[in-house]
Formats: structure tokens, sequence, C-alpha cells
């Protein structure tokens, strides 16, 4: 990734994180959102409901993500499905 790419909209520390990954040699691609967030959103939930997508038994957050998951659109949160979608 280039210093010609947009970083997003995150501010300072998203893009001081992004460089960092990028100046440690970490593969990087810029993506563009081709549809709308409810769009996206549909293939996932297609990914979901076909059982192609494992959560770790082990952590304590799937419960939490699915909460947000399933609340997405409507739900207080929804940077993390956003960006899973």
């Amino acid at each position: 990734m280039g210093e010609s790419h947009q970083l997003g909209r995150g501010g300072s520390a998203q893009t001081h994180h992004i460089r960092a990954a990028v100046g440690a040699g970490l593969p990087s691609r810029e993506l563009r959102a081709d549809r709308d967030r409810i769009g996206r959103a549909l293939t996932a939930a297609a990914r979901l409901e076909a059982g192609t997508v494992c959560w770790p038994q082990d952590k304590p957050w799937p419960a939490d993500w699915e909460a947000e998951l399933l609340a997405f659109p409507n739900g207080c949160y929804d940077d993390q499905a956003d960006v899973f979608a």
C-alpha cells in the first residue's frame, strides 16, 4: 500500500496502525466497497448460514460479536459487523 492510497476515515490512530503494519512488511491492499453495507451484510449472512465461518471456542468475545451481528444494522454498535460484511 503506497502513500497515495486513502487510509479511511478512522483518524490518526488507524493511520498509524496501518502504516506500522505496512512498514513491518505485512501484505496489504486497499479495499473499496462495491455495494452498500446492507448488500455486503447479505453476503456475510449467507456465509454464516452455510457454516463456513468458524469462531474460536476458547475466547470470551464471540458472544458479543454474535450479538452485534444479529443486531446489525440497527444495533448501537456496528463497526465490527460492517467490517465483517
